[in-house]
């Protein structure tokens, strides 16, 4: 279980240097009341990115099912620096079949202004903490991808999931069409358990789920 952490000053953002010198970093499990806060999180990379394929940002709502959806099976955690959130990621069923059970795909979104902070990988290190709790082998990343960048779509995705230790699995091609262009889709994966018999635990089944800090 990680407990909270700091950035090197040198990273953090200016924007948010007052802040971070104010309030620590904590990993927590997410809650339907964070759905206003994760959506406008959200949003940005809906409206002027093909990072998300969603053309319409979620409603509040909406963004409170998901969280209801996912959070029985599977992890969904927050960074939060006092009452603001500077990234989320989850994690969810790769297929609904049950021999997929120990399978997942994971996702994760960083406020803009906090990007190359460290958000994202400390929101993915302790995600792996849970998701190896839960006797998950296999973890999957679904990356919009282009050979060439423009302003719509980068390589950062793709090299932030080769540094946490995922490898190329596979590729989709011209699968997405968003701003009158197609996009690549690849498939990114990442082992962090033994394939043996055991079997998957769901996260509710975890002690003191909701609200714990990691």
């Amino acid at each position: 279980m990680f407990g909270c952490f700091y950035f090197a000053i040198d990273t953090i953002p200016k924007n948010w240097y007052n802040e971070f010198m104010q309030n620590e970093i904590y990993i927590r499990t997410a809650t339907t009341a964070d759905a206003e806060k994760i959506r406008a999180l959200y949003a940005p990379y809906v409206q002027k990115t093909a990072i998300s394929f969603e053309y319409v940002t979620p409603s509040m709502e909406e963004f409170a099912n998901r969280i209801e959806h996912i959070l029985p099976d599977h992890p969904w955690l927050v960074a939060e620096s006092g009452n603001e959130i500077a990234g989320y990621a989850y994690a969810e069923k790769l297929y609904t079949r049950p021999a997929y059970a120990r399978a997942a795909e994971t996702s994760v979104y960083v406020k803009e202004d906090c990007r190359r902070g460290g958000v994202g990988r400390k929101l993915y290190e302790s995600m792996e903490n849970i998701l190896k709790r839960q006797f998950v082998t296999n973890l999957y990343a679904c990356i919009a991808y282009r050979e060439t960048e423009d302003g719509t779509l980068t390589r950062a995705s793709v090299d932030f999931h080769r540094a946490m230790g995922y490898r190329f699995a596979g590729k989709f091609e011209r699968c997405g069409f968003k701003f009158g262009q197609w996009y690549d889709v690849v498939w990114m994966e990442k082992i962090i358990g033994e394939h043996d018999g055991a079997h998957f635990v769901p996260f509710s089944s975890l002690r003191n789920k909701r609200n714990t800090r990691y």
